[in-house]
């Protein structure tokens, strides 16, 4: 387990947010030495006789078609091969991905802000591969974020989740979750040259979304502070965490505003953004035929594609009115915004 003590690895993972699993449900019936053959990407990490170890799960060639992959690891989950073959290996088995290739491209985000549609935008070219927040790249960003890793296991944590586009000539894309945007000095380290995009939407709108429906990182006490070096600030109300935690993430990203590797893109930009300004910041250049298709995405809702998009922008503002936006939160949006404009580095 690489010398790390147990009763801190177990308080963090304790909190992430694991998959429901059905009563019953069978163990998995493999320990290996190493990676399971490239069909099998890594669905999380658990402790196992006093081990830290990684659960791998089939997921075939063409698994990864959900918004999430989460919602693929699920379908992947039920099928009888997973009965059958799931199978657990130490976290060393990592070690094989510690010289693959970094991604292509990393888009970080601020949630609620239009990356949803961007991944399923950019999984439209064949020729991308698109993880998008992956349990597993969670659990080992916040363990490597407390010192409980080392750090380039989250560069392996990503190659083992791109396994597809080996000797493929795929670009591997990875979207992060929005409280990984905390981690950018961690990011910058593990990839110094890989290009990342950050997406923002107007805060009212995002709190507005965050409040019918709240994620996990919005959620006083669902995210362990600490994994990014922060602390809650005395009294603060818990009403307000909300809009605190949207700020602190605008503020990592902003520190990181003159990497030139980085990119900052407003979502009203979206969709035209994806073609015009993340893919060429990626190194893709689409042809007509690519952005045909991601147009046909950009047509429906990204969370429910069976239904046409229609913006939510207005109803939103309207909403926001009565919700609370600090002035502190709506200057980090002013230098987004600022920042979305000015070319990368400056």
């Amino acid at each position: 387990m690489l010398g790390q003590p147990m009763e801190p690895l177990a308080s963090l993972m304790a909190q992430f947010d694991a998959e429901a699993v059905e009563p019953g449900w069978p163990q998995p019936l493999f320990v290996l030495d190493q990676a399971p053959p490239a069909d099998f990407l890594p669905a999380g990490m658990t402790i196992h006789a006093d081990q830290l170890v990684i659960e791998w799960l089939w997921f075939g060639a063409d698994a990864l078609v959900d918004a999430y992959f989460y919602q693929s690891q699920h379908r992947m989950r039920g099928l009888p091969i997973n009965l059958l073959l799931r199978c657990l290996t130490p976290i060393t088995a990592l070690e094989q991905f510690a010289n693959a290739p970094a991604p292509d491209g990393l888009l970080l985000h601020l949630s609620r802000c239009g990356s949803t549609l961007t991944t399923r935008m950019l999984a439209a070219d064949p020729g991308n591969v698109v993880v998008a927040e992956a349990p597993f790249l969670d659990h080992v960003v916040q363990l490597a974020g407390a010192g409980l890793l080392p750090e380039w296991m989250v560069h392996a944590a990503m190659a083992a989740l791109l396994r597809f586009r080996d000797g493929s000539g795929k670009r591997g894309m990875v979207k992060l979750d929005a409280w990984h945007t905390l981690a950018m000095p961690l990011l910058q380290r593990v990839f110094p040259a890989t290009p990342w995009c950050f997406l923002f939407r107007d805060p009212a709108e995002v709190l507005v979304s965050q409040h019918r429906s709240p994620g996990r990182h919005v959620q006083l006490g669902q995210l362990h502070l600490d994994a990014f070096g922060m602390t809650l600030p005395e009294g603060l109300d818990p009403a307000a965490y909300p809009a605190w935690m949207t700020e602190c993430i605008c503020r990592a990203a902003l520190a990181a505003r003159h990497d030139p590797h980085g990119c900052f893109v407003d979502y009203r930009a979206l969709p035209a953004a994806v073609s015009d300004t993340i893919l060429p910041h990626f190194g893709v250049h689409p042809d007509a035929a690519t952005c045909a298709a991601m147009a046909g995405v950009a047509g429906v809702d990204a969370k429910a594609p069976d239904r046409a998009f229609t913006s939510d922008s207005q109803a939103k503002q309207a909403e926001a009115a009565g919700l609370v936006v600090p002035a502190s939160l709506r200057a980090a949006h002013a230098a987004l915004i600022a920042a979305a404009a000015t070319p990368p580095g400056l």
